[in-house]
């Protein structure tokens, strides 16, 4: 898709819910999906900018959650829904 000019978005590597797996675990899976999709990109000057949560799961309103939000933006997404 990214060589028709679409760009592509990180939906983590295995599609972890961040209500089912620890944040920890959870941002090792986002950034384990950036390694794949940067190089997908890369040969059509795309830069990864979007980030949408398995399942729709933005994870629990607490304390984690707030963690994954600050994560994601730290990293540069937008969040697409």
């Amino acid at each position: 898709m990214a060589r028709r000019g679409f760009d592509l978005g990180n939906h983590t590597y295995s599609h972890m819910s961040l209500n089912q797996v620890g944040l920890k675990a959870w941002e090792d899976d986002v950034v384990q999906g950036e390694s794949l999709l940067k190089l997908l990109l890369a040969p059509h000057n795309k830069k990864l900018r979007y980030f949408r949560h398995p399942y729709l799961d933005t994870g629990p309103t607490c304390l984690p959650g707030a963690k994954q939000k600050l994560f994601l933006v730290e990293r540069g997404y937008r969040i697409a829904r």
